[in-house]
């Protein structure tokens, strides 16, 4: 090749392909043209490579040698992939984790205090066997163990919705490691059954469900493309 013909880039033979699972694959193309064009050859960053659409430049260099003549080489980084594809979820990366945790319920409590007659009226059919019951309210701390679970991928462009919820939850786990009841406060003293169940709707609360949940997603973005965290855990 007569250098000083060399009117426009053209790249050289000799790729370089790094294919890598879990990270980013790296792609660096070689140029050769004419010095007084290299400025204006040199790829902007983040452009596309023209034949494989996710990947994306990173840096380039661009040296001059005799003659004219410079090499620009560009680093592009994405996935390999030559299919047309203009997405990409990337495989799943689990991290597991032990947590804890506790809640804390009120019980409506029913303790019996006496059973036997009482006068109920005048005669024989004036007495009755009875039950009485001190009722009232109870804390309960109940603790837990568990495991809660990350999930790490590469995406392009950045996903709007988690991807691998199916995934996450399906780790996340939990049992019971103690439960702890508080001293009962006591709302009514001596009275009936029939009297304990028609109170009991005023001191029931709701109680959360627990279920594993999906928290978020924390990104970390690299020139076009995302390093994306999914986390899961229980919801104690």
């Amino acid at each position: 090749m007569i250098f000083s013909t060399v009117t426009n880039f053209y790249e050289q033979v000799g790729r370089r392909k790094a294919f890598k699972y879990g990270e980013l694959d790296q792609l660096v193309c070689v140029y050769t043209g004419p010095s007084n064009l290299a400025q204006a050859f040199d790829p902007p960053l983040n452009s596309r490579h023209p034949d494989y659409p996710l990947m994306f430049v990173t840096d380039s260099e661009i040296v001059t040698r005799e003659a004219l003549v410079s090499e620009v080489t560009v680093t592009y980084q994405g996935k390999i992939l030559t299919g047309g594809q203009t997405s990409y979820v990337g495989p799943p990366f689990i991290t597991e984790s032990n947590v804890q945790g506790s809640r804390d319920f009120m019980l409506y409590t029913v303790s019996p205090v006496y059973f036997g007659p009482v006068i109920t009226g005048q005669g024989p059919t004036g007495v009755q066997n009875v039950s009485l019951n001190d009722v009232g309210t109870q804390t309960v701390t109940v603790r837990y163990i568990g495991q809660a679970c990350s999930v790490r991928y590469q995406a392009y462009p950045l996903p709007a919705n988690p991807q691998y919820s199916s995934l996450g939850k399906s780790k996340v786990k939990w049992s019971i490691l103690s439960e702890v009841r508080g001293q009962m406060s006591i709302v009514a003293h001596g009275v009936t059954p029939s009297y304990a169940a028609a109170i009991e709707p005023q001191f029931i609360t709701a109680v959360p469900p627990l279920f594993a949940a999906y928290f978020g997603m924390q990104v970390e973005q690299i020139g076009n493309w995302y390093n994306v965290t999914e986390t899961y855990g229980p919801t104690f």
